[in-house]
């Protein structure tokens, strides 16, 4: 006998009701809608500030569900009033009517994949005749439907259920707030030194009167997330009183805040509530603090109405966004949904039913910021334990002093994160905590220098002084009774998963004038420059043994090595990384270490035509890109027999916008990349495996070799154009839509095979110990002519002439003598922009010795200089250029003076004597003419009637494959980083 949907859906209310306590899920509800008494719910979801929510189920093929729920939407809600503002649509999968009974089905349900829509109601009133109404339907394809399992299920309706309104009002309350506060305070840090020095000193930078507002804002979210706990703490602990209580005892104010506030760090919680006294009795105006508290006073009220405080799914969801508000945080950090989508790639599949396995699950971030990476790992590990019957609030503790490490130079940085983690189980307390502020800068008596987390690579590593801007520069013990100085002990090959969007400050001289002498990394909380000069020593030290280490890009490239340090062989790697970290040359070593110690790597990047529209943090506007991969063991290295180590990249064309559409196309990902049946690199231009999500292309992945020069992959929209150039740069010409490559195969070499590249540009002018001077107003007779700018107008024919001339220094005769050896007519550019620039290769009249725009390629004669420039005019030579160079700032290519030799080229010396005449006789006919920027090459005669001749007479290619080409030249006009 079948299993009924009345019985089933008893079943699944059950199984809900087990995900989480912080809702009610019942089944089979009548006399739940004012208008329709009799009428049946499926399934209803209810709970404290949660939007109730009703699911409406049947089996597939489900032809009636989503009618069923359409009808719901709008009506009356019996037990409050409210309206039936969202109703789930859930297609069963049809071999649940085999079960024999309820139990049967809550067992065989874990193995299924159900499919499900969400719709809400977007009514508007628009007078008081009529309303406007509007059904938004997740996904927005209307026959298309996400599909699960029924954990993914759980989390999606764990996210439905969040009170929408509350949390937008909550987020608005929380601006208002700080907004106000920082209204109060100015004057303060206007008129007083001291407050400003004591700020700086808590937010770890310094403050201008300009920017002070940004360390004002960040201070009142401090005191105000301190004020907000107070209240959680007072429902659970005797003593401590709301600020109600305290109003009406007239002890709302500076003193009877502070004494309380040092009560509760007798309970613990010093992450949260040592800075938050640092900042509040940092303020000496009795007037100005009294308008403080007052306002304090009113925001948390106001939020404690809204329902902020009483639940603490609401709280973790207020505070993650709240901390990702540019207007009062000016801090890096990783956008909510981007540390969502990381956190459930990284996660590993393990029983997590097991409450050993869960709570000696050991994860941590070394440059936590604000906690949006750790609490997103937290919060998933916590629901799939719960999901599978465990108890994680009762373990909360183990947890945060035993599994969980974050750690920020940044002390209001460590406060939110503790708090991110904290509000998880809010009435759960701890004896300590692994949320550190490592030591930076001078400490001790001022002989020593620290590095903050970058410490961990010392051998005898230990962190010391966990919150050093408490009053006592100490951290109490379980009981409270006494003092003892904090050391954390560093144990190495400890971390089941390390997660970090670590810091990207190169460790360059400041370029700034008056800033010379100092370090970028360092220049902060008034390091002086004798300082900051140790401190970059102290990192050589440092570094010196990590192998995925460069001097250039030094702070993230030595995170690398942090996190790879403190991994279990089997342990998680996940990082926000730039772009340039798998393309730019100085990150060579570390992806030498993903190659050979790492599996399973997989690469996140979004095809997007903006620099910012392709970054996973918040406040950068250089492209990024999510890695996760798994550490080999010692004996999967030692295997000589295994085969090659391949990697995932997956370009997607759009950032989640939300949590929920990460968490979607995290579980997406993770089904393409268990079945393990991908395109290749390698393949034809077919382009990649399709990623699907709720019936919507959301992205390609495409398998690559990890020894092979493969993350030119990246950012690409459409992978045909990715497996084009990877074949192209074998020589061999495979146009999409083609069984097979052409047979002809072109001499396609690296540029340092066959020809001379000149020196780059900080040897020839520029700094002291280059051998030439820079003189703007060239004369007609330059000894040493220069091109130095790209100046897209003034450039636009593959002719170009000189802009400056270099006069040599004093004792750099030598040195200007081996550049003038690389003399040539060939030029390269170092940097196009797609959109705008006409030419990747150029030629001028005379010799020159190239410049900072424009490196000089040297060969035999000018004849092969001449097929040189042509080549990479052409749009074959133009498209290979933009797949293997750096395309970090998305539409535009960048390639250093070394990578500039390992670039695939046309050989001009392999061509024989009558296609080089070819070429030569097309570069003097075409020289002068102008060319449109690249990325309108679809639409450009001069370019196009180039090609079309190139094709044919110089390479000899037949006009059905010109014809071909066109539409190659189509698919990669298309392209974002192009249009």
């Amino acid at each position: 006998m079948a299993l009924t949907e009345t019985v089933f859906n008893v079943a699944l209310a059950n199984v809900l009701n087990r995900v989480s306590q912080q809702w009610e899920v019942t089944a089979e509800r009548t006399g739940v809608l004012s208008e329709s008494s009799g009428l049946t719910i499926d399934v209803l979801i209810r709970g404290k500030n949660r939007t109730p929510l009703v699911i409406e189920n049947e089996y597939v093929p489900a032809s009636n569900v989503e009618a069923d729920a359409r009808s719901r939407l709008g009506k009356t809600f019996s037990f409050d009033g409210s309206s039936v503002t969202q109703v789930v649509a859930l297609r069963t999968p049809a071999s649940l009517k085999e079960c024999k009974t309820a139990q049967e089905a809550e067992i065989l349900m874990q193995s299924c994949e159900f499919e499900y829509a969400i719709l809400r109601d977007r009514s508007q009133t628009v007078s008081d005749d009529f309303v406007s109404f509007e059904v938004q339907r997740v996904p927005e394809i209307p026959s298309a439907f996400i599909s699960g399992s029924i954990q993914a299920l759980a989390s999606f309706l764990a996210t439905a259920t969040f009170n929408n309104l509350a949390l937008s009002e909550s987020i608005e309350e929380l601006n208002r707030g700080v907004q106000e506060s920082i209204n109060i305070l100015q004057d303060v840090a206007r008129s007083s030194d001291e407050f400003k020095i004591q700020l700086s000193n808590l937010m770890m930078r310094a403050f201008s009167d300009k920017d002070v507002s940004q360390g004002l804002g960040i201070a009142a979210t401090v005191v105000i997330n301190a004020t907000l706990f107070q209240q959680k703490l007072a429902t659970r602990y005797e003593g401590i009183r709301t600020l109600a209580q305290m109003q009406g005892n007239d002890d709302l104010n500076q003193a009877g805040l502070l004494k309380q506030w040092r009560q509760i760090l007798q309970i613990n919680y010093w992450p949260i509530y040592s800075i938050a006294i640092s900042v509040l009795a940092a303020i000496k105006d009795p007037y100005v603090v009294s308008k403080f508290i007052n306002r304090l006073s009113k925001t948390t009220q106001n939020l404690v109405d809204l329902g902020v405080v009483e639940t603490h799914d609401l709280c973790g969801v207020v505070f993650q966004q709240f901390m990702t508000e540019r207007k009062n945080l000016a801090s890096y950090y990783t956008r909510p949904s981007s540390a969502t989508l990381l956190a459930h790639l990284a996660i590993p599949d393990q029983d997590w039913s097991d409450t050993s396995v869960y709570k000696n699950f050991k994860f941590a971030d070394y440059s936590c910021g604000t906690g949006a990476l750790v609490h997103a790992v937290y919060r998933k590990i916590t629901s799939l334990h719960e999901f599978e019957g465990g108890s994680p609030a009762s373990l909360h503790a183990h947890m945060m002093e035993n599994s969980i490490t974050a750690a920020d130079i940044v002390p209001s940085a460590t406060h939110l994160t503790a708090t991110l983690l904290s509000s998880l189980f809010p009435n759960e307390t701890y004896e300590s905590s692994r949320v550190l502020i490592p030591e930076y800068g001078l400490v001790d008596d001022g002989a020593t220098v620290r590095l903050g987390s970058l410490e961990i690579l010392d051998d005898e590593s230990v962190f010391r002084n966990m919150f050093p801007n408490a009053p006592d520069a100490r951290a109490l013990d379980a009981s409270g009774s006494q003092n003892r100085t904090y050391e954390f002990l560093i144990q190495r090959a400890s971390q089941d998963l390390v997660i970090m969007n670590p810091p990207y400050t190169r460790a360059m001289s400041d370029w700034v004038e008056k800033a010379q002498g100092t370090w970028k990394p360092y220049n902060v909380l008034g390091n002086s420059a004798e300082t900051q000069a140790r401190m970059k020593k102290r990192e050589g030290q440092l570094t010196n043994k990590i192998r995925c280490y460069n001097g250039y890009q030094s702070m993230p490239s030595a995170f690398c090595g942090v996190a790879d340090l403190m991994l279990k062989e089997d342990g998680i790697l996940a990082l926000v990384l730039p772009l340039t970290a798998l393309q730019g040359v100085s990150w060579h070593r570390f992806r030498e270490m993903l190659a050979f110690d790492y599996a399973e790597v997989t690469v996140i990047s979004i095809s997007q035509d903006s620099a910012g529209k392709c970054a996973w943090s918040a406040d950068t506007k250089l492209a990024e890109v999510l890695i996760t991969a798994r550490k080999k063991t010692a004996a999967e290295k030692s295997d000589s027999s295994a085969p090659e180590t391949r990697g995932t990249i997956i370009n997607l064309y759009n950032r989640p916008d939300n949590n929920l559409i990460a968490e979607q196309l995290a579980e997406q990902i993770k089904k393409v990349l268990h079945r393990r049946q991908l395109r290749s690199l390698e393949d034809g231009p077919y382009g990649g495996t399709p990623l699907i999500v709720a019936g919507e292309h959301a992205g390609e992945v495409l398998s690559v070799p990890m020894s092979a020069k493969s993350w030119e992959v990246l950012g690409i929209r459409d992978l045909s154009l990715a497996q084009f150039a990877f074949h192209l740069s074998h020589g061999r010409v495979w146009f999409p839509r083609s069984s097979k490559p052409l047979d002809r195969v072109l001499p396609i070499r690296r540029i340092r095979e066959f020809a001379r590249v000149g020196f780059a540009d900080n040897n020839i002018a520029n700094n002291k110990k280059a051998a030439f001077e820079r003189i703007d107003d060239i004369s007609a007779t330059a000894d040493y002519p220069m091109m130095w700018r790209n100046e897209s107008n003034d450039q636009r024919s593959m002719t170009l002439t000189p802009d400056q001339e270099g006069r040599v220094r004093p004792d750099r005769e030598e040195l200007a003598s081996r550049i003038w050896a690389c003399r040539s007519h060939a030029l390269i550019a170092r940097e196009v922009s797609f959109g705008s620039q006409s030419l990747v290769s150029g030629f001028t009249e005379k010799v020159v010795i190239g410049g900072r725009a424009w490196p000089n390629i040297q060969l035999l004669d000018e004849r092969l200089e001449k097929a040189f420039v042509l080549w990479g005019n052409t749009t074959l030579g133009a498209l290979s250029y933009w797949f293997h160079c750096s395309r970090q700032q998305v539409k535009r290519g960048i390639v250093t003076v070394t990578s500039i030799a390992d670039l695939p080229w046309l050989d001009p010396t392999a061509l024989n004597p009558e296609a080089l005449q070819y070429a030569v006789d097309l570069f003097d006919e075409f020289r002068t003419h102008p060319l449109l920027p690249l990325g309108q090459a679809y639409r450009d005669p001069t370019r196009q009637a180039l090609d079309k001749r190139f094709l044919s007479e110089v390479l000899g290619f037949s006009r059905s494959a010109t014809q071909q080409f066109q539409h190659l030249v189509q698919k990669w006009c298309a392209e974002p980083s192009l249009s």
